[in-house]
């Protein structure tokens, strides 16, 4: 089977007699559905055992990406059959799947809510094929639910890769959660994995947000050049020559910091927060006058900017 973001899983086990006709059908099914499935020795390895063809139907819908009606037709199978553990699986997938589809915040946690139950008692269930995928998406479902549940989000991500899950997402959220958590090694050590295996601009601008803040800023300027680097999108760059700025600032290197953010304000002369970084430099350099010019327009740009209307009051 074929889950959202390309995941792959395998599909139940149909109990039939000759032989001929088992694989014959495993090979319909197979070509309707996209599934891969999986040989082990001579036998195939499927999702697991359930009755009638509810299941089948759900992986359909499921890839197909219509989560609500998988969610009525699983629902409808675990009334007759309350412990079947792909089902349970199944309809845990989909409802979190669909809660990130919310927009209303309550809605969607009502619907994280429901997965992470559903999932939780997959796991009892334990369908061997689904152990990892299962794992997974409770690690994402708890945390979707906020930081008070990212070690739970940390627990089932690692158990996820103890049962052979190995990419680039876990690695994302892993970082992010351990960074919630305040474990700085372990959040360093994820998010510089999520960046070096996508090699992706927006991974070394979060693992260069997490330098700074850590406070190593010789790394966080490196994350941010690499990130700066690879972007061909305006405001990936931008956000990078920002945090580059800050940590150059910080390390009271501030010609440098000063022509990042020029460079900014050369490609969005409407950045309110390159005239406030700015308008730090300056400060830094007692300078306050200049600093307040570049504050007021920074709220000029952005009547709502904050930091800079705070500025203003302080100075």
């Amino acid at each position: 089977m074929r889950f959202p973001d390309s995941r792959q899983s395998h599909r139940p086990r149909r109990h039939l007699s000759p032989l001929v006709l088992v694989l014959l059908l495993f090979l319909l099914v197979s070509m309707i559905t996209g599934v891969v499935l999986v040989v082990l020795g001579e036998r195939v390895s499927l999702l697991g055992s359930v009755e009638g063809e509810n299941n089948l139907d759900a992986i359909q819908l499921v890839n197909a990406g219509e989560y609500a009606t998988a969610i009525d037709v699983l629902s409808r199978e675990l009334a007759e059959h309350p412990m079947d553990g792909t089902a349970l699986a199944l309809r845990g997938f989909s409802r979190f799947y669909l809660a990130t589809e919310q927009v209303n915040r309550e809605e969607e946690q009502l619907l994280l809510v429901d997965s992470v139950r559903d999932l939780r008692r997959a796991l009892i269930a334990d369908p061997p094929a689904l152990r990892s995928e299962i794992h997974l998406v409770l690690g994402k479902a708890y945390y979707h639910r906020g930081d008070y549940y990212h070690d739970l989000t940390v627990f089932h991500l690692t158990e996820a890769m103890a049962v052979g899950r190995e990419e680039l997402e876990i690695y994302e959220y892993l970082g992010l959660a351990y960074q919630t958590l305040g474990d700085v090694e372990n959040a360093r050590t994820y998010l510089r994995a999520a960046a070096e295996t996508s090699n992706d601009p927006l991974y070394y601008l979060a693992l260069g947000d997490h330098e700074l803040q850590s406070g190593e800023l010789l790394s966080a300027e490196r994350a941010y050049s690499q990130a700066s680097d690879r972007s061909d999108d305006g405001i990936v760059v931008q956000r990078a020559l920002i945090g580059l700025g800050r940590s150059l600032r910080a390390r009271g290197m501030y010609d440098a910091a000063l022509a990042g953010l020029e460079r900014v304000l050369d490609m969005n002369p409407g950045s309110a927060e390159a005239h406030f970084e700015i308008g730090e430099v300056y400060l830094a350099q007692g300078m306050n006058d200049r600093a307040r010019f570049e504050w007021r327009e920074a709220l000029r740009l952005d009547p709502n900017h904050v930091e800079s209307f705070q500025r203003l009051q302080e100075y």
